[in-house]
C-alpha cells in the first residue's frame, strides 16, 4: 500500500513542480501585453476570492492529472512485470511523465505558438531561439507520435491490469469470456442486441439526412473581420478561399454591402434587428444595462416564434451573444466580464498546464478557454455547429455560427500562420499581431509602431491564413450538408459584422475608428441556396446596401413573411431609398498622438478605454461606459451615408464639423476628398445626411450647428 502510494505520489510531485515553476516565469498579473503594480493592488483587493478559487482550481487539475498519468504508468509497469518475471523499477514512471510531457508540449506550442510566446519564450532569448527552432523545423504531428506511441501502449496494458484484477466480478465480460456458456441461445441474444444497435445507428444517420419538411433552414457562416476583397473569386492574388469560391461559382453573391458601426456588438445587432444603431440604440461595444435590457425585435426570436430552433455557437469574437438577449434559444459562447479577463489570465500563465486542456475536456473544465484571443479554435467551432444542425432533429432550424479566426489578433494554428508568411521573417509578427501594439501605420518608420514593409506583409499574410482556416471549416460545414442531403432545403449565408483595414494608405490596421475606405466597411454577402434561379446563379450583383438589408433578403428568399419591426429592404427588390447605407465609428480605443495615422489628429478626444470603462457591480461584473462619457461619446462619431453614386463623411472637431466627399464609383478608396469641388453636390449630401440621422433616430439625434448630438445633452466640449 506505501509502495502505491509513492508511485502515485511521483506524478503528483512531477506536476506540482510544474505549477511552481509556471508561476515563477510568469508572476505579474497582465493583461494584453500591460501590466501595473497599481492595477495589480486593485485587482487583489477586489477580486481575490476569484483569484484563489481559479489558483485553486489549476492547482486540483495539476494534481489530479499527476494522479491519473502516474497511475495508468505505474499500473502498466506493474503489469509487465508480473507477466514478464522482470522487476521494472518504479522509476520509470519519471521518464514516461517527463517524455509525455515534453512530447505534449512540444507539438503545443508548435500547433498554437500564440499562447506561449508572453508567458513562456519571450522570458529569455534562449527560449525564444528554441521557439522558433521547433516551429520552423518540426511539425506537430512528430510529437503528437510520440506521445501516442508513450501512451496508447500505456492504457492498453493499464486497461489490462484492470481486467486481471476485477474480470471476476464483471459479470457481463465473465460471460462473454465464459466460453462454455457461449451457446447457442447466447449467442442468439447476442446477435439480436447487435441488429438493434445496427437498427438504431442506420435510423438515426437517415433521419439526420432527410430534408426538414416545408419551411427552409437558414445557416448563417460568419466571422470577424472578412474582407470580401481578400476572396479569391473576387480576384484576390492568393487562392486564400477555394471551398467559398466553389459555392459562389453556382450561387450568388451581393458586393457592396456595408456594415453600420465597424465593430461587433452594434454590427451583429443591426444584421439580426435589421437596424441601425440610430433606431436600436446599441452604439458600442460597451452598453450599459439599460440599452441591453430593453428587448429588442429580432430575427432570430421571430424565427423562434414560428417554431425554428435557434442556436449561435461562436468564441472569443462572439461573447456579445452572451451580453444581450437576440432571441437564440441555445448559445455555446463565451461570458465576458471581469471575472472571466481575471480566470483568464490566470489560466494563461499556466504554460505547463495549457497542453493538457486545449481539447473539448479542458474547455468543460475552464470554459474561459473559449474567450482567448490567442487561441482561436475554428474545428472546435464547426464540429459545434454540425453537433447543433443534428440537435436540431426535424424541426427547421437558424443557426449562426460566428468564428474568431480573421479577427485581430490573427492567432491562427498550424500549419496555417505559415502559409503565406515570409519564411525568413523573424520580426514580432511571426505568430500573431501582439495585442499590446498600438494601431500604428507608419509608413515613414519616424514614429509610432515603427514597422517596417516587412513586418506589414508578415501581418497581412498572418490574415489571409486565418481566412484560408475560417475556408477549410465552411467546407466542412457544406461538405456535412451535401453529404446529408440537407443543403437542398437550407439557406446558407456566409457573411461578416464587418472587414479590416490592413495598412492601406494612412488607414493604420484595425476597425471602428474612421470610415475612409471600405477595406473596414464593405462585408461579403454570399447566398448559398437551392431555390436561386439561373439568372442569379454565379452572379455577382453589385449594389451599395447595409447589412440591414440582410436577413430581409434572407426573408424573401425563404418565403418568410418580413415582419413590420425590419428597417431593412430585401436586395432582391429595387425599392429606392433616399440613403442606401449608412455608418459610424465605434469608441475610440486609444489616442495616439505619436501617430501619423490622419485620424488620430482629426476628431473630438476623451479618455482611452482604460478611462471610460468601469464595472457594473449590479450585472454579471461586465465592464460598461460610464455615464458621464455617454453622451460625448455619440458626438464624437464620425458617419457617413451612401447616396447616389457619392460617399458623405462627417468629421466633427472642437473647432468644428469637417466633411469630406467622395465619387464612390471612381474612388472607392476616398483618395480624392470633393468637398471643395463640387458644392452643389456637398450641400445635397448634407441635407439628406441631417435629415436621415434625425428621421432614423425618431429625433433622439439633432442637428446643433453643424454637429449632431444626443437631444437631451448638456455642453460636450
Amino acid at each position: 500500500m506505501l509502495k502505491r502510494l509513492r508511485l502515485k505520489l511521483k506524478g503528483i510531485l512531477f506536476f506540482l513542480s510544474l505549477f511552481v515553476i509556471s508561476n515563477l516565469l510568469n508572476s505579474d498579473f497582465s493583461y494584453m501585453g500591460n501590466s501595473s503594480s497599481d492595477l495589480t493592488s486593485t485587482i487583489i483587493k477586489v477580486f481575490w476570492p476569484v483569484i484563489l478559487i481559479q489558483l485553486i482550481k489549476v492547482l486540483l487539475i495539476y494534481i489530479a492529472l499527476g494522479y491519473i498519468f502516474d497511475t495508468i504508468y505505474s499500473s502498466s509497469i506493474d503489469y509487465l512485470n508480473s507477466k514478464t518475471g522482470k522487476n521494472v523499477s518504479g522509476g520509470y514512471v519519471y521518464l514516461l511523465l517527463s517524455v509525455s510531457f515534453i512530447s505534449l508540449f512540444l507539438r503545443s506550442i508548435i500547433n498554437n505558438p500564440q499562447l506561449f510566446i508572453d508567458n513562456f519564450s519571450s522570458k529569455f532569448v534562449i527560449l525564444d531561439k528554441f521557439h522558433i527552432l521547433m516551429t520552423d523545423h518540426f511539425s506537430p504531428w512528430f510529437f503528437a507520435l510520440i506521445f501516442y506511441i508513450i501512451n496508447i501502449p500505456a492504457v492498453i496494458l493499464f486497461l489490462l491490469s484492470l481486467w486481471e484484477k476485477y474480470k471476476s466480478n464483471i459479470k457481463v465480460l465473465q460471460f462473454i469470456a465464459n466460453a462454455k456458456s457461449f451457446n447457442y441461445k447466447n449467442r442468439k441474444v447476442l446477435v439480436s442486441a447487435a441488429l438493434i444497435v445496427v437498427v438504431i445507428a442506420v435510423s438515426a444517420i437517415y433521419t439526420n439526412s432527410k430534408p426538414a419538411p416545408g419551411k427552409k433552414n437558414i445557416l448563417i457562416i460568419s466571422s470577424d473581420s472578412i474582407r470580401p476583397d481578400r476572396i479569391s473569386a473576387n480576384g484576390y492574388f492568393r487562392k486564400t478561399t477555394p471551398n467559398i469560391d466553389r459555392y459562389i461559382e453556382k450561387n450568388l453573391q451581393f458586393r457592396g454591402v456595408t456594415t453600420t458601426v465597424p465593430r461587433t456588438f452594434p454590427a451583429w445587432v443591426s444584421i439580426l434587428a435589421s437596424s441601425t444603431p440610430l433606431a436600436n440604440e446599441i452604439t458600442h461595444m460597451f452598453p450599459r444595462s439599460r440599452e441591453r435590457s430593453e428587448k429588442l425585435p429580432s430575427a432570430v426570436a421571430y424565427l423562434k416564434d414560428s417554431g425554428y430552433y435557434t442556436s449561435i455557437i461562436s468564441e472569443f469574437a462572439g461573447d456579445i451573444f452572451s451580453r444581450i438577449d437576440l432571441g437564440f434559444d441555445h448559445k455555446l459562447v463565451p461570458d465576458m466580464n471581469f471575472n472571466v479577463i481575471i480566470k483568464q489570465v490566470i489560466l494563461e500563465k499556466q504554460v505547463f498546464l495549457l497542453p493538457y486542456l486545449l481539447n473539448s475536456t479542458g474547455r468543460t473544465v475552464f470554459p474561459e478557454i473559449r474567450d482567448i484571443a490567442k487561441f482561436s479554435d475554428p474545428v472546435m467551432l464547426t464540429d459545434e455547429t454540425i453537433g447543433q444542425i443534428k440537435n436540431a432533429g426535424d424541426k427547421p432550424f437558424f443557426i449562426s455560427v460566428f468564428y474568431s479566426i480573421t479577427h485581430f489578433p490573427f492567432a491562427a494554428s498550424y500549419p496555417y500562420y505559415q502559409k503565406y508568411a515570409q519564411k525568413d521573417y523573424s520580426g514580432p509578427y511571426k505568430y500573431y499581431k501582439q495585442i499590446k501594439i498600438k494601431l500604428g501605420n507608419d509608413t515613414q518608420n519616424k514614429e509610432g509602431d515603427g514597422l517596417t514593409a516587412a513586418d506589414r506583409e508578415q501581418v497581412q499574410a498572418l490574415y489571409d491564413g486565418c481566412l484560408s482556416q475560417l475556408d477549410n471549416e465552411a467546407g466542412r460545414i457544406l461538405s456535412y450538408l451535401e453529404k446529408n442531403n440537407l443543403l437542398k432545403n437550407t439557406i446558407v449565408i456566409i457573411t461578416s459584422d464587418h472587414g479590416e483595414n490592413l495598412y492601406e494608405y494612412d488607414y493604420g490596421i484595425g476597425h471602428g475608428e474612421h470610415l475612409r475606405g471600405d477595406f473596414a466597411l464593405e462585408v461579403p454577402f454570399i447566398i448559398i441556396a437551392d431555390n436561386l434561379s439561373s439568372g442569379q446563379r454565379g452572379a455577382v450583383i453589385t449594389k451599395r446596401s447595409s447589412i440591414a438589408d440582410i436577413m430581409p433578403t434572407v426573408f424573401e428568399l425563404a418565403g418568410i413573411t418580413i415582419p413590420d419591426f425590419f428597417n431593412g429592404s430585401s436586395l432582391f427588390g429595387n425599392k429606392k431609398r433616399e440613403v442606401d447605407a449608412y455608418c459610424e465609428t465605434g469608441i475610440w480605443f486609444d489616442n495616439n498622438k505619436d501617430s501619423p495615422l490622419f485620424f488620430y489628429h482629426n476628431r473630438i478626444d476623451y479618455p482611452d478605454i482604460s478611462g471610460l470603462l468601469e464595472v457594473d457591480f449590479n450585472y454579471k461584473r461586465e465592464g460598461v461606459i460610464k455615464q458621464d462619457y455617454q453622451n460625448i461619446i455619440t458626438g464624437a462619431k464620425y458617419r457617413t451615408i451612401y447616396s447616389g453614386g457619392y460617399k458623405l463623411i462627417y468629421m466633427p472637431l472642437k473647432e468644428g464639423v469637417k466633411f469630406e466627399l467622395y465619387d464612390v464609383k471612381t474612388d472607392k478608396d476616398n483618395r480624392n476628398n470633393l468637398a471643395d469641388k463640387k458644392p452643389e453636390v456637398l450641400k445635397d449630401m448634407k441635407a439628406k445626411f441631417y435629415n436621415y440621422i434625425y428621421k432614423e433616430s425618431s429625433g433622439n439625434l439633432v442637428k446643433t450647428g453643424d454637429y449632431v448630438l444626443p437631444l437631451f445633452s448638456y455642453p460636450l466640449f
